[in-house]
């Protein structure tokens, strides 16, 4: 295989990588965020009147 062709496929198998890697994430991500959120929402809600109360 000549340098060039070798350079190209290593770099497509880069790609490949990635691509899979992007998915696994989006797919984690779009699992995970909902019960991220419903646990967070309280400290949320402490960060908002903790603001509200210093400003107001």
């Amino acid at each position: 295989m000549d340098r060039k062709a070798a350079k190209e496929l290593l770099h497509i198998q880069g790609w490949l990588a990635d691509e899979v890697n992007r998915q696994l994430t989006w797919l984690t991500l779009s699992r995970d965020l909902p019960p991220w959120k419903r646990s967070l929402e309280v400290l949320f809600a402490d960060a908002e009147l903790a603001l509200t109360n210093e400003t107001g």
